[in-house]
């Protein structure tokens, strides 16, 4: 584990350095994070998907990876503008391919956006709902009708 000393230092030379080298301090971080804490990575996922997705080069698997983890821990705890983030960074990060992973993540942004108040939310749960119908995913067709 990083000691807190160690984290503020690297962020404090992130932050003289060019975007390219910022990237590459955030690769490092997050592989340092990620090795030796298999048993309590769900409570790193938030800085696991920070640095992942401002990581260089990029791993896009990786960041969608931790993003959902992290977003779906922010909702649970009720931090629906940090859900929000992290589930709209990974559905952007995983395109439009139509499959249960994008609707997980439609589910997760739609009640992300329903507990900020933003009116969104009624579009994106569309979009789960007609996404899962698509997928013949009872299961998550009947979260998004009920989320």
């Amino acid at each position: 584990m990083i000691p807190r000393e160690w984290s503020l230092v690297a962020r404090a030379v992130a932050e003289s350095c060019g975007p390219a080298e910022r990237g590459r301090i955030d690769r490092l971080l997050a592989e340092s994070l990620e090795h030796g804490i298999e048993d309590n990575m769900a409570a790193r996922s938030e800085s696991l998907a920070r640095h992942w997705l401002g990581a260089r080069p990029p791993d896009p698997e990786r960041a969608i990876h931790y993003c959902e983890i992290a977003g779906q821990r922010a909702l649970a705890a009720f931090r629906s503008d940090a859900a929000g983030e992290l589930l709209g960074a990974a559905l952007e990060l995983h395109g439009e391919v139509e499959d249960e992973r994008r609707c997980r993540l439609l589910l997760g942004l739609g009640r992300a956006q329903r507990l900020s108040g933003s009116a969104e939310f009624r579009s994106t749960l569309l979009s789960a709902s007609r996404l899962a119908l698509a997928l013949g995913d009872d299961d998550l067709l009947a979260e998004s009708v009920l989320a």
